[in-house]
């Protein structure tokens, strides 16, 4: 643990300010989300320099293990261009945990003292950014009927520098729709509360409007896992109410109800009417194929996604190689990439960050855990900028939540 120092106020604000700006990311353009985070990181280590502190080694080589053991993999890779790329992409998995380290237990008493507050600043942003981005695009170029079936299309297209596939801000409207559910719950001012009842709709509406299986079932999978394990008894009936006003919306909304009808019916390859669920499918077959034939130390980073595509190759699964499509799970890219060591690093890191959640009672991390371990299962959110980044910074912010004496309440 870092070593009790004084800290100046004028120190702790800066850092409370960078924090802030790196939870409102979802507003920056794709370029500047890396120089806001190189500020907070400076911002960070100048002051544990100047002040004595030291790194919690610990804290940092558990929380890294996975991407030291997707490092190693270098060693057997050919394709080194691209190992570096994708090493690039998924720094945010270091770099954090490298970050976070650094926390004294006065930075860290006052990380669970405000808490809420960063998460407002995400919430809020994540709103606006969607409000924003329809409001203009209404106003300007389409119906508001039209909004409804383009909206998904533009934020991946039409947004230049800001583009984000709808995957990814359906993920951001979903942890942002839990996360003011803790809010509304925790904090006690009335306008906070009025706040967030208004913002929670039009979140959910959003989702509705996207349209994504994967956020949808991870956030209704989170929902009742929670109502199990968090949500007092006396308030338990809510978040089971949550959970099914949200089934009959997907089940309802014109939407959603045709996504989730895919996942009922088979197309072949060939066909006219090939869908999410089919390709998915039969990239997690050439996945599993591909893992048999190297179980123990898998392909490497630099490899795995030509192993893919030369299984699409040989397969003559041609819309496949076409799209460039990756796993498409995770936890199977992981074994694809690493072997079995690989695939037991990432499930070490998610299990034990799930148990210390539940055991110290860490409600933010225990949402954030299972609404991401759910999405793995149809996304690879780690070789991703738009996920990777989001999924290491709440994981490293929030685990410091376990270490007391930040588990006390």
């Amino acid at each position: 643990m870092g070593k009790a120092v004084h800290i100046e106020p004028k120190e702790l604000s800066l850092i409370r300010i960078c924090l802030s700006f790196v939870f409102a990311l979802v507003v920056f353009p794709s370029n500047i989300k890396a120089i806001v985070i190189l500020i907070f990181a400076f911002v960070l280590i100048y002051f544990a320099l100047k002040n004595g502190m030291i790194i919690n080694k610990q804290y940092f080589f558990v929380q890294a293990l996975f991407y030291f053991t997707i490092l190693a993999t270098l060693l057997y890779s050919e394709n080194l261009s691209y190992a570096f790329r994708k090493l690039q992409t998924m720094s945010s998995l270091i770099v954090f945990p490298l970050l976070f380290s650094f926390f004294s237990n006065r930075f860290k008493k006052d990380l669970l003292e405000n808490r809420y507050r960063y998460i407002q600043v995400y919430i809020i942003t994540v709103f606006l950014f969607n409000v924003f981005v329809f409001l203009f695009f209404w106003w300007n170029y389409f119906s508001f009927k039209d909004m409804l079936i383009h909206m998904p299309e533009i934020v991946n297209v039409r947004l230049g520098k800001y583009n984000i596939h709808p995957i990814y801000i359906s993920m951001h409207c979903a942890l942002a729709l839990l996360f003011s559910a803790v809010v509304l719950v925790k904090c006690k001012s009335p306008g906070t509360k009025i706040g967030m009842v208004l913002i929670m709709p039009v979140l959910l509406a959003f989702l509705m409007i996207y349209a994504r299986k994967g956020p949808l079932i991870a956030l209704t999978g989170t929902i009742f896992l929670t109502s199990f394990l968090f949500i007092k008894r006396n308030y338990r009936i809510f978040g089971f109410f949550t959970f099914l006003l949200i089934l009959v919306l997907i089940f309802t909304v014109p939407n959603t109800k045709d996504r989730f009808k895919e996942l009922f019916t088979k197309e072949d390859l060939t066909g006219e009417n090939v869908n999410s669920t089919d390709l998915r499918q039969a990239i997690y077959k050439e996945a599993i194929g591909l893992i048999q034939r190297s179980p123990v130390f898998g392909y490497g980073i630099g490899d795995y996604n030509d192993k893919l595509k030369q299984s699409y190759k040989v397969k003559d699964l041609t819309l496949l190689l076409e799209k460039n499509y990756n796993a498409h799970n995770q936890y199977l890219s992981s074994w694809l990439i690493g072997g079995l060591i690989s695939f037991l690093t990432l499930v070490f890191l998610l299990g034990r960050n799930f148990v210390l959640s539940i055991k110290n009672k860490n409600d933010l991390l225990f949402l954030v855990l299972t609404f991401y371990m759910i999405v793995m299962f149809t996304e690879n959110i780690l070789e991703r900028e738009d996920g990777v980044i989001f999924f290491s910074f709440f994981l490293n912010y929030f685990a410091l939540l376990n270490y007391r004496p930040l588990a006390e309440k």
